[in-house]
């Protein structure tokens, strides 16, 4: 089989249009083992694909809380669609994050069009946002009020 992967297909008009087409019997619904997620209960509608001449497993995936269904498309024959929709969705918590210090360190702002001053960019940008927390940790620790002992009253 080569290299897993999950990705995600982008929403053409005709797929859409085909996913609006689907009967709602042909979709079945699953519950996701994330008990903090708001949308826990997604429909899903899964089918197989060629593309390029290769043998794809696709998912459309409705009811987690996006306006349009969202469409994974992935070689991992094997693991549940429970599991595919999990894992994809924990990395795109790693990906927000990354995005999310991007901004806050202003990394998108780039000084020169070279590709490893980009890739040396994201490496000081992960290690700034992990010293950065380690630092806030370290600053809760010492503001935060200690509890008093019973022989110190």
């Amino acid at each position: 089989m080569g290299i897993s992967f999950i990705t995600l297909r982008r929403r053409s008009p005709a797929l859409l249009k085909e996913i609006a087409l689907l009967p709602r019997s042909a979709w079945r619904t699953i519950e996701l083992d994330v008990p903090t997620r708001k949308f826990r209960f997604p429909r899903v509608y899964e089918q197989k694909v060629s593309l390029a001449g290769c043998h794809l497993r696709q998912l459309f995936i409705q009811d987690l809380g996006h306006d349009e269904p969202t469409i994974l498309l992935t070689n991992q024959r094997l693991l549940s669609a429970k599991k595919l929709i999990t894992r994809y969705a924990q990395r795109m918590l790693i990906e927000n994050a990354l995005s999310d210090a991007v901004r806050f360190f202003h990394i998108d702002a780039l000084s020169s069009s070279v590709g490893l001053k980009i890739d040396f960019d994201m490496v000081l940008l992960v290690v700034a946002s992990g010293l950065y927390r380690i630092l806030a940790k370290g600053c809760a620790a010492i503001l935060m009020p200690r509890p008093a002992k019973s022989s110190e009253i």
